[in-house]
């Protein structure tokens, strides 16, 4: 759910500013790693914090993954993961060429596809535009995967991975059969709501799907209509709320200042 640039950028800074202290709480990257829910809180908190564009995070993993390729034992399997998903979201093209490269070698499914992912979520366009096309030339065995790399890419690239899947819409769902092929082209429709008109994405879902699909084609118009009318309801209270944080942290700044 993105608003202006503005106020996205005053809610990440927000996030970062709630985060930050709580990663430190949980002893930074390295902290305790006894208790498995603590390991996937902070996990999770990694992962927030790189979202939400935190340099310190981000600069961090992406030092990891070099230690990782030089030795893959290097960290637990939750904080590989977090390290694979965070330098994966943030690649270049030396980040993102050495994940698949690290796909392809490998003969273990899991690890396929814990690579693949960290790859085709990576955010930048080019990138973005080189996943759209391997989701075309998946192993057999992830060929049904296709249409989600597809709506992934979209998270962050919604024109380019919309038309995408438009233009090659045969080609990405033909391992599918005809009801998951149907099902497919509307789950997806409601993936591109926060990159796409409205009106495109109901004329796409209503042309493409038989009549026989009337239910699925409801549901997924009245799903894309509630997403969009969210938005316009959500947008404006955050938006309000982090105005409020930041008036009241000025407000505490200037008393701790007289």
């Amino acid at each position: 759910m993105k608003s202006s640039s503005r106020g996205e950028a005053a809610f990440k800074s927000w996030e970062i500013s709630y985060l930050k202290p709580m990663l430190g709480r949980m002893g930074g990257w390295d902290g305790p790693s006894e208790d498995p829910l603590v390991v996937q809180n902070r996990v999770a908190v990694l992962q927030m914090l790189a979202e939400a564009g935190d340099n310190d995070t981000i600069t961090e993993a992406r030092s990891r993954f070099t230690i990782f390729l030089k030795n893959h034992d290097a960290y637990s399997p939750a904080m590989k993961n977090a390290v694979l998903g965070i330098a994966g979201r943030n690649a270049d093209e030396a980040t993102y060429a050495a994940l698949i490269k690290l796909g392809t070698s490998t003969t273990n499914p899991v690890e396929m596809q814990t690579y693949f992912t960290s790859a085709f979520s990576a955010k930048n366009p080019a990138l973005a535009q080189k996943s759209l096309q391997n989701a075309l030339s998946l192993p057999p065995q992830f060929a049904a995967f296709a249409p989600g790399i597809v709506a992934g890419v979209g998270q962050d690239n919604p024109r380019l991975a919309w038309d995408f899947f438009k233009a090659n819409k045969t080609k990405l769902l033909s391992s599918l059969s005809t009801f998951e092929q149907t099902n497919a082209v509307t789950q997806i429709a409601q993936a591109f709501w926060n990159g796409v008109p409205e009106s495109e994405l109901e004329s796409y879902v209503r042309a493409s799907v038989p009549a026989e699909g009337a239910q699925l084609i409801a549901k997924s118009t009245e799903s894309i209509k509630l997403s969009y009318q969210n938005r316009a309801r959500m947008l404006p209270e955050i938006d309000a709320y982090l105005g409020a944080q930041r008036s009241a942290l000025k407000g505490t700044e200037g008393s701790s200042q007289r």
